[in-house]
């Protein structure tokens, strides 16, 4: 099912785990994960703010579709984890972020980043996208594997605080529709005919 926090402040006091479905933060919204969660399945996205340790072994998507999504507590992405990513420019908010706040706070990372390219944005090279900062806490460990559109050739670059996406190349981006035709007749001066 889905579980919506479309404000507020919503309360957990037991470990949350999110099996299957949505879990979905609307902006403003605060989730406090007393025990922690566990994102077993299905998907955790939005632009609110989750106060508690979270573990990423299905989706994490921040945003709806591009935003923040905030974690004050750590954040531990496991190797069957996914961070969705969608890019639909360059300034900050125009992609997602997930931001781990608070001190002594750290972000675990493995598994896949997932970069989708939304409203008809293309990259061009050595654009970079910061997808994960962690402040003032800490970054260990790589994601395994960075998913995205064949046309584009892309890297992971990590500091102690951060994850980033750059673009190394872009190939010409595969037709999505049709040209157009037009017929245009020749006079028969052009072709010689009399």
């Amino acid at each position: 099912g889905t579980l919506e926090v479309e404000g507020g402040w919503f309360r957990c006091w037991q470990t949350f785990t999110n099996a299957a479905g949505l879990t979905r933060l609307f902006a403003g919204s605060i989730f406090e994960l007393r025990a922690g969660g566990l994102v077993a399945g299905g998907v955790l996205e939005g632009d609110g703010l989750v106060v508690g340790a979270v573990t990423n072994s299905a989706v994490v998507s921040p945003g709806r579709p591009l935003g923040r999504l905030t974690i004050d507590g750590n954040y531990i992405q496991t190797a069957a984890g996914t961070l969705a990513i969608d890019l639909g420019g360059v300034a900050t908010n125009l992609y997602d972020r997930l931001q781990i706040t608070n001190t002594s706070r750290s972000a675990t990372l493995a598994g896949t980043v997932r970069a989708t390219l939304v409203d008809d944005f293309m990259p061009v090279s050595n654009d970079v996208f910061t997808v994960l900062t962690v402040a003032p806490g800490t970054r260990s460990g790589t994601f395994s594997s960075l998913a995205h559109r064949s046309f584009l050739a892309m890297t992971a670059e990590y500091t102690a605080t951060n994850a980033s996406l750059r673009v190394t190349n872009v190939a010409p981006a595969p037709m999505l529709r049709a040209p157009a035709m037009a017929w245009i007749p020749i006079s028969a001066s052009v072709t010689g005919e009399r």
